[in-house]
Formats: C-alpha cells, sequence, structure tokens
C-alpha cells in the first residue's frame, strides 16, 4: 500500500509538458495522469476507505497474543489512512488544474472521429458506386467483375474516393 501511495502521489504530480512541439509527450503525460486517477477512484470504489480500521483492528489482535509487528510496518499503518486522503484531495486539485486539457483532447478526439467518418462515408459512396452488385449468369468469376481494379485503387490511393 505504502510503495502504490508514493507512486500514485508522484504520477498525480506530474508535470504535463507546455510547448506545442512536445505534442506527443503532453498527451502521453496527460493519459498517464488520467490514468492514475482512474485508479485511484478505482480504489476507493473497492474499499480502501474502510480497510484502515480492519487492519488496526488485526494488528492489535496479533499484539494480544504477543505477535510484535516491525516498527516500519506499524508506522506505515498508523500513516496509510492519512497518506490515502491525501493522496486523494491530491488527485481532486489535479483533476480540477487538467480539466481544460482533458476537453482540448475530447475536442481534439471527437475531430480525429469526425474526419474518420467522413472518410468511411467517402469511401461508401465510392463503393455504392463502383461496386458489383449483379451478376449475369450463374457462376460468379473475376473476369466478369468490372471495375475492381478502380476499386482496388481507390481503396490503396486513400485519397479522394467519389
Amino acid at each position: 500500500m505504502q510503495q502504490y501511495l508514493s507512486f500514485a502521489s508522484r504520477a498525480c504530480l506530474r508535470a504535463v509538458a507546455k510547448k506545442a512541439e512536445e505534442e506527443a509527450e503532453k498527451r502521453k503525460a496527460l493519459y498517464s495522469i488520467m490514468a492514475c486517477m482512474r485508479d485511484i477512484r478505482r480504489r476507493t470504489e473497492r474499499g480502501t476507505d474502510t480497510m484502515f480500521e480492519p487492519l488496526k483492528e488485526t494488528v492489535s489482535l496479533l499484539h494480544s497474543f504477543g505477535i510484535q509487528l516491525n516498527e516500519t510496518v506499524l508506522h506505515q499503518l498508523e500513516n496509510a489512512e492519512f497518506n490515502w486522503r491525501v493522496l486523494k484531495k491530491k488527485m481532486l486539485n489535479r483533476r480540477e488544474q487538467l480539466a481544460p486539457l482533458q476537453q482540448a483532447e475530447a475536442v481534439e478526439i471527437r475531430r480525429k472521429s469526425d474526419a474518420f467518418n467522413e472518410r468511411v462515408e467517402d469511401f461508401r459512396a465510392f463503393f455504392q458506386k463502383r461496386a458489383p452488385f449483379a451478376v449475369t449468369g450463374g457462376e460468379l468469376k473475376l473476369e466478369q467483375v468490372g471495375g475492381l481494379g478502380d476499386l482496388r485503387q481507390g481503396v490503396k490511393s486513400g485519397t479522394s474516393l467519389a
């Protein structure tokens, strides 16, 4: 738990590049931070907040039977709940800081999705114009399919298909 707390704390505070030429690095850092925030939220949903008290009770029970734990483990256990709360607070603050970047990334993803959808629609229109939809005779042979070369060429070029 202590290792996760220190890892997540570093990840949430990771800097996001500000310069335009570091766009790929900026996106990578943003996704890394968002993944860390997702993991913290998932751990919260799984009950990490409520696990500290049972752990303390278990340590107390072990102590009552004369089993002593290492001092560092006891110290980490005492501080774990506080560190978890601090980490969640950092995550919430970081989420607010990253909101504009997340919105810009969402707009960029939407733009790419729309551009891809447009290419699909162009190909669909091209295919409907050029594809053989009716075959005369009983058996389809490659020679009967007219315009197949044009169809292949349109797919390979990826240019204006209409």
